[in-house]
């Protein structure tokens, strides 16, 4: 799952100093840009999930996936999401009347109908039989899946349990939108004086190089 957010930005102001850098230089500059970008937007991002469903962001690492591009004057971003598994939120726990589970929680959220194997590949995870009442595909949006491991196939008897933050992540990255290209453009600014320094200090190196090796075959 993925959103995609895109915006026209102005270089007319750094034309000057776009000018002064080499192809090379010039592609550093906005790569280097480029990532920064993402790289604020995904600790913005996180940082806001992380807020709402009240966890720590090392829970949303590998979660949320922020990509930057450039092309013809348009700055395009990229959001990829990957829902969590309840024991990313917290220690899951079954409810309900002794020998009658009702079902799996997990601090505020529950899952009816659900259950914890005592025997599972990942120690903690929330399975609901497809032939239990309390089933939903709202509510379960994950995968069929057998201990054969075969997915999307209604006839599979179990699914894991999942939290979608992809409603989150949009929510999030809304108000977000012009702070982004205003960094992108604030950051683009930065890489650019940066690559006309280092520019200058390589022709400066180059220079004393020059004079040196002049002088030893003078010599």
């Amino acid at each position: 799952m993925g959103l995609n957010f895109e915006t026209e930005f102005d270089t007319s102001a750094w034309q000057a100093g776009l000018n002064a850098l080499t192809k090379k230089r010039m592609k550093l500059a906005m790569g280097g840009a480029l990532q920064k970008t993402a790289s604020f937007a995904g600790k913005k991002v996180k940082r806001d999930i992380a807020t709402r469903l009240k966890l720590p962001q090392k829970a949303l690492e590998n979660r949320i996936h922020v990509r930057t591009f450039k092309k013809d004057g348009v700055l395009r971003v990229w959001i990829g999401t990957e829902h969590l598994f309840p024991y990313s939120v917290g220690v899951p726990s079954v409810y309900g009347k002794t020998r009658k589970s009702g079902g799996v929680k997990v601090r505020r959220l529950r899952w009816p109908g659900a259950f914890m194997p005592k025997k599972a590949f990942n120690p903690g995870s929330v399975w609901i039989r497809m032939s239990s009442a309390k089933y939903t595909p709202e509510l379960y949006p994950g995968k069929g899946f057998t201990a054969r491991g075969k997915y999307d196939d209604p006839r599979f008897p179990i699914v894991q349990a999942v939290i979608e933050i992809e409603d989150l992540v949009e929510e999030a990255f809304g108000p977000l939108r012009d702070e982004i290209v205003q960094k992108f453009e604030t950051l683009l600014s930065a890489e650019i004086d940066k690559q006309i320094m280092m520019k200058k200090e390589a022709g400066r190196e180059q220079a004393a190089f020059r004079a040196r090796f002049e002088e030893a075959v003078g010599k």
